[in-house]
């Protein structure tokens, strides 16, 4: 093992240590968001819950325009799951073509475009994944038309609340 390490050359230790290093940081997220350590901005500081959430649910009922969850979906690429995601592919791809003899700035452009990739599939899929979460509440215009339940007498000739 030693040998192989000291026949490296100091670019592709580079590599192999920044993938060791990643690809830990990497594992050790996936495994506690497996676990549900992950709350999703939820902070629990001495026992009480700090929400860090943001709603972002805008419903505009005159157009019908919904400028809610649209307008945050381009800051999942900044997402630390992403970045790291992008150092991840980054750093392995590079150590692997360097291994395979290609040339240095071949490896590095390879390793970008690996690496890239990783951002990308990470944003979208995190992308996705909030498009499934549901927050519980109603939208006022899709209760339009629709039976509902009175909890209230109303008196005749009266007007009452919805």
């Amino acid at each position: 093992m030693a040998e192989w390490w000291n026949g490296l050359e100091a670019l592709n230790k580079f590599f192999y240590g920044g993938a060791g290093f990643f690809t830990l940081i990497f594992v050790w997220q996936f495994v506690g968001m497996l676990i549900g350590m992950s709350h999703g901005g939820d902070l629990d500081v001495d026992g009480g819950d700090v929400d860090m959430d943001m709603d972002t649910d805008m419903d505009m009922d005159a157009d019908g325009i919904d400028g809610g969850a649209e307008s945050t979906a381009a800051f999942h690429i900044f997402s630390v799951r992403a970045i790291l995601a992008f150092f991840t592919m980054f750093t392995w791809a590079g150590a692997l073509y360097m291994d395979a003899g290609k040339t240095i700035s071949g490896s590095i452009i390879l390793a970008f475009a690996w690496g890239v990739a990783g951002w990308v599939v990470v944003a979208l899929l995190l992308h996705w994944l909030c498009k499934l979460a549901e927050s519980g509440t109603r939208r006022l215009r899709t209760c339009v038309g629709q039976p509902g339940t009175v909890y209230m007498d109303i008196p005749a000739g009266g007007q009452g609340e919805v």
